[in-house]
């Protein structure tokens, strides 16, 4: 696989890319027992309550190129998949010089029904 650094040591795959992170964390939360005080809500002898799958993982889908003129550009999305992040990812795509250096950079991050957009671009001044 042919990679492309920039100069800041990061190091991207060139072409598309899909790799998945898992969290471990959410998959350890303890449930604590609360006293019920209405019979009615409590579960019958011999049953648990179930716990509510918690894990979750990010999804990373990424594409990269090298343009003739040895510039650079990379895209990629984050897609979170959990029962508790709903709709929930961010797209980052940035170019760069023929020395490594960023040019522009765009994030948005999309949660639920709300969007965050950054815009980044050098301005070279004549």
């Amino acid at each position: 696989m042919q990679t492309w650094a920039d100069q800041y040591g990061r190091t991207y795959a060139i072409g598309d890319s899909r790799w998945i992170e898992t969290d471990e964390d959410f998959e350890n939360i303890e449930v604590e027992d609360i006293d019920a005080t209405n019979e009615d809500e409590a579960l019958p002898e011999g049953e648990d309550e179930e716990i509510p799958d918690l894990s979750s993982k990010k999804v990373h889908q990424a594409f990269a190129h090298i343009n003739e003129d040895g510039t650079f550009f990379y895209r990629e999305k984050i897609s979170w998949e959990s029962v508790m992040l709903g709709n929930w990812f961010e797209v980052q795509e940035a170019s760069f010089d023929a020395n490594g250096w960023p040019i522009e950079i765009t994030s948005t991050i999309t949660m639920g029904e709300t969007n965050i957009s950054v815009h980044w671009q050098l301005i070279k001044d004549k």
